[in-house]
């Protein structure tokens, strides 16, 4: 998918990722084949989990390598969401977001509760917000495409 990704169309939404783990790169790649650019992600294995550097020369570098783990900016489950926020935000402003894609696995209790605060967050800065609640197999795609369209076209409007 991303050998063959070019730059990002002019005109295209700047949509970013969030949510649970994505695996699954058919997602992402509907997503752009519909005529949105995603331009960054904030998912639990994807950008965030690498995104703050290991402190180089501080030391023990097995400590400043526990150090980095220990605190990378957190999912849902592991502490309050402002640190995440902060992180969410910040990409946001880095990347000159336009919409949000919230996608997460059914049944991911952190995302679900955590919904209605990253809702007001975004609310806040004005951004539109699609939520997607997929299975893990990617069968479910077709009906995503709908919403996916749908999201896109609002975001033409604004």
């Amino acid at each position: 998918w991303l050998k063959g990704r070019g730059p990002v169309q002019p005109g295209a939404p700047r949509l970013l990722i969030t949510g649970s783990e994505m695996d699954d790169t058919d997602y992402v790649r509907m997503i752009e084949q519909l005529g949105g650019a995603v331009v960054a992600d904030d998912l639990c294995v994807g950008t965030r989990y690498f995104w703050e550097e290991v402190e180089e020369g501080q030391g023990d570098p097995l400590t400043a390598l526990a150090r980095r783990y220990l605190s990378h900016t957190p999912c849902p489950r592991m502490q309050p969401p402002a640190r995440r926020f902060d992180h969410l935000k910040e990409m946001i402003r880095t990347f000159g977001v336009e919409g949000i894609v919230l996608q997460y696995l059914k049944f991911c209790d952190f995302y679900c509760a955590d919904f209605p605060l990253l809702k007001s967050v975004l609310n806040d800065l004005g951004l539109p917000l699609l939520v997607l609640d997929r299975e893990y197999a990617t069968g479910a795609i077709g009906q995503m495409k709908t919403r996916v369209q749908a999201f896109l076209e609002v975001l033409e409007t604004v």
